[in-house]
């Protein structure tokens, strides 16, 4: 499909949300995505016990002083956004396509 194509269908695609009616096709991708998304959460619910979270991962910070404890994590924080663009951008693409 050459890229005007593209822009007009993407532009049909829009009118139509603004409408409040959606095609059957991108119904379907959304219906995918979500699905990915909730078996993710799953495996990473079964797999949880295994998994190093904050606070196990090398470079997190714990400071304990007497009654007082800090804690920051800077490893798991970089994960996490990692995991979320890649996420993210996985999302733009099927809704693009």
């Amino acid at each position: 499909m050459s890229r005007s194509g593209r822009a007009t269908r993407q532009g049909q695609v829009k009118r139509l949300i603004i409408k409040g009616e959606m095609s059957l096709e991108a119904i379907g991708r959304i219906l995918l995505v979500a699905a990915v998304v909730i078996g993710l959460a799953g495996l990473a619910l079964l797999f949880a016990e295994r998994i190093p979270f904050p606070g196990k991962l090398p470079g997190d910070i714990l400071l304990r002083r007497g009654g007082f404890s800090f804690y920051f994590p800077v490893v798991t924080c970089i994960i996490i956004s990692i995991a979320l663009t890649i996420l993210v951008n996985i999302v733009f693409w099927l809704l693009r396509k």
